[in-house]
């Protein structure tokens, strides 16, 4: 294998052949652990695109079967636009959905306190003119559920899941 070793007793060069292939091993094994730290942060991310993009789409069909079937529009919505939603809200959101979410990273909302995923109100909609309600969502750290997505804040966006 290695010129330097054909001189050494044979347990020696043994050992050494041993000691290169758990080495290479090693550093495989590293590569495959970023790659799943990686492929994990990924499902997250994809779980969370889900969650908000089926709850818009109950939210506009919500929305337009309320118009079609008595030409008004009654917001479920009684939070304010830019905040995190209250629970009733949230509940309203999640009862227009064919089953309950599976919030991301853990299951449930808002877990752990402040990381997990949170949805926020943009726009409450109306009947005239026609507006659709706007929702948006976080699930990240960096962005503390006290903290608003109204007015745009700038330095809040990179947490959107509409980002990621």
């Amino acid at each position: 294998m290695l010129s330097f070793l054909t001189n050494q007793p044979r347990y020696v060069r043994i050992n050494m052949e041993l000691l290169v292939i758990l080495m290479l091993i090693a550093v495989l094994a590293l590569l495959a652990f970023r790659r799943l730290d990686d492929l994990k942060e990924e499902d997250l991310r994809v779980q969370a695109k889900a969650i908000l993009e089926s709850g818009r789409v109950a939210i506009s069909l919500n929305f337009a079967q309320q118009l079609l079937s008595t030409g008004l529009y009654e917001p479920p919505f009684s939070g304010e636009p830019g905040a995190v939603m209250n629970a009733a809200d949230r509940a309203a959101i999640e009862a227009m959905l064919e089953r309950d979410p599976i919030y991301p990273p853990r299951g449930s909302y808002n877990t752990p306190a402040g990381v997990g995923f949170r949805w926020y109100l943009v726009d409450g909609g109306r009947a005239k003119p026609a507006a659709v309600p706007v929702v948006t969502a976080i699930t990240n750290g960096a962005c503390p559920a006290g903290r608003s997505l109204a007015d745009p804040p700038k330095e809040n966006t990179d947490c959107d899941v509409r980002r990621f």
